[in-house]
């Protein structure tokens, strides 16, 4: 049994380096020496490719908490609503600015999935190249990065801690 596993561990690790290395070599000499991509240090060298990252030009966390707080609040306000109107009146009072920060926040929550339901029709259109693809999508990741600053900029000045 031990030895059935290591030979499929080998296996395994043999056709998963043979994949990558013709993923590789394809995106390097078809695609980027065509000029359909531009070069992509970290997809498209086979030895350096593990020593390139990218960081993340938005802190996910905090984008993250935004979407938990507002959601919080959101809930506590319909809850408040309906059954509690005292209670919801205290909630405004505490966060006057609860009502506009969440309408804010789902406008430009709309905005950011049409942003999403672009990026997903340009990735699934076959007519367009790989570098075409990248420069449309670059596009709208960076205005999807302003969108979520705006949102967690906006979240953090109308809803205090």
């Amino acid at each position: 049994m031990f030895l059935l596993m290591n030979i499929i561990s080998l296996l395994n690790n043999y056709f998963d380096a043979a994949a990558t290395f013709s993923q590789n070599f394809y995106s390097l000499f078809f695609l980027t020496a065509r000029g359909k991509q531009e070069l992509n240090l970290k997809s498209d060298t086979i030895i350096l490719g593990s020593f390139f990252n990218k960081f993340s030009d938005l802190d996910q966390r905090a984008y993250a908490n935004t979407i938990k707080k507002v959601d919080k609040l959101r809930e506590q306000m319909d809850l408040f609503k309906n059954t509690n109107p005292t209670k919801y009146l205290e909630t405004l009072n505490d966060n006057p600015a609860a009502l506009p920060t969440i309408k804010a926040f789902d406008s430009l929550k709309a905005r950011l999935n049409k942003l999403n339901a672009q990026a997903n029709k340009i990735r699934d259109n076959q007519d367009l190249t790989p570098k075409q693809k990248k420069e449309f999508l670059d596009y709208i990741k960076k205005t999807q990065l302003i969108i979520k600053r705006q949102m967690t900029n906006a979240v953090t000045q109308g809803i205090p801690e």
